[in-house]
């Protein structure tokens, strides 16, 4: 299989919405930016009507979107650092599994990224949608997330999004969810 293949879940790619999640693995750190993650990963999955949904497994938004797809019952493709992907099938039967690349640097993230962006671009132009979306933490840059929407709008992906967890965000998540004050919002941020 060459870089960028990967099994196709669906026979028809025009009814096809895939969703593709590239976040950072700090958000994974607090239980605050986990549930601030999964909320937008929600709203995104609600709005595009998504049936298919890709990442690349790494621990945060990533994982935290496939569980969510797949409580769904979506079929999960995750592509693997070491050139192997996994297709998790939407409605029982066993995960299956391949290879998008033999070469050496298939255990590059970076390798992987581009594998994911091209896969994706490669439904895209079969006629399913796709939208990208990155998921950030203010203040923490990470090289994978930004390469990753780099190489989709380099690529042509129409439809990419973006969203950072800032200070504010977080004050007002809280104040939503929990129903408390701005003050007390911003003091349970700050004892973290």
């Amino acid at each position: 299989m060459s870089d960028g293949d990967a099994p196709h879940p669906s026979p028809s790619a025009s009814d096809q919405v895939i969703l593709a999640v590239t976040g950072s693995r700090r958000l994974r750190l607090s239980s605050l930016a986990q549930d601030w993650a999964r909320a937008h990963i929600a709203r995104v999955m609600d709005e595009t009507g998504f049936t298919h949904f890709v990442h690349g497994g790494a621990p945060g938004p990533d994982t935290i979107g496939g569980t969510l797809a797949a409580s769904r019952g979506r079929p999960v493709l995750i592509y693997r650092i070491g050139g192997v992907w996994s297709l998790l099938p939407a409605e029982g039967g066993f995960p299956r599994e391949g290879r998008w690349s033999v070469a050496p640097n298939a255990s590059d993230p970076l390798v992987r990224n581009v594998a994911m962006v091209r896969f994706l671009r490669s439904r895209e132009v079969t006629g399913a949608r796709v939208v990208l979306l990155g998921v950030e933490q203010e203040g923490t840059p990470t090289s994978g997330t930004g390469h990753t929407l780099r190489k989709a709008k380099d690529e042509g992906i129409v439809d990419i999004r973006s969203v950072v967890l800032s200070l504010d965000e977080g004050i007002n998540f809280i104040v939503r969810e929990r129903g408390i004050s701005r003050d007390a919002a911003r003091e349970m941020i700050v004892r973290r």
